[in-house]
């Protein structure tokens, strides 16, 4: 666990030179932390070389009271207005670290992927299209967006969302609903299902994100 950032961090470094060329940002979930996501970062290696991927843990500390596990926002309340205030007081800490990030390691914004799970992939689209930094795309594994106004000069990252049809955490309805309104807005958003999947992430969603690397990087 890396402690020099404003927060703390996982990382690997798989076959990076000594400058690497981009960064992945990997978002946990809900009740989880950096140690999660990062264990996908030799999946994603596979396809990108000379990348350093990171996860950190989130800023609050999980209120289901479980040590060692950590949240972007509270799930107390489902609906959107309290959401958005939860985004609204992670959503400085996010920035801020990934500026240090991008300070750190001298990487641009344009050559940072932002990838999240569940939580951790609102975080990742909802900052991505709303953020005047544009990254090199955003990913959500079992995420969403939540159903509110975009300001039209949103950024407009290529995106790719995965999700499985049996979903139980997070509705294959909101995935539906997801792909609808980023196709609205204007984004170049790939999109997977993987059938059978609950709210995971399997080998179709990493093969078909890499995939989706590998044609715009």
């Amino acid at each position: 666990m890396h402690k020099d950032l404003s927060l703390n961090y996982t990382m690997f470094s798989g076959n990076t030179s000594n400058q690497p060329k981009r960064i992945m940002v990997l978002l946990h979930g809900y009740g989880s932390n950096g140690h999660d996501l990062i264990t996908l970062a030799p999946d994603f290696a596979e396809a990108l070389d000379d990348t350093l991927f990171i996860s950190p843990h989130a800023p609050f500390a999980f209120e289901g009271g479980i040590p060692g596990a950590y949240q972007w926002y509270s799930l107390t309340r489902r609906d959107t207005e309290f959401l958005l205030g939860g985004y609204a007081n992670a959503k400085p800490k996010l920035e801020q670290f990934l500026n240090e990030v991008s300070e750190k390691f001298q990487i641009p914004f344009e050559q940072i992927v932002l990838a999240g799970f569940s939580q951790g992939g609102m975080m990742s689209m909802h900052y991505g299209l709303t953020s005047e930094k544009k990254f090199a795309a955003v990913m959500s594994f079992s995420g969403y967006i939540l159903d509110c106004d975009y300001p039209s000069h949103i950024s407009k990252p290529k995106m790719f969302v995965s999700h499985g049809d049996f979903d139980m955490v997070v509705p294959f309805t909101a995935h539906q609903f997801t792909v609808k309104k980023l196709q609205e807005l204007g984004v170049d958003v790939t999109e997977t299902v993987s059938q059978g999947l609950g709210h995971g992430i399997d080998y179709t969603c990493i093969n078909a994100a890499n995939r989706f690397l590998k044609t715009i990087l």
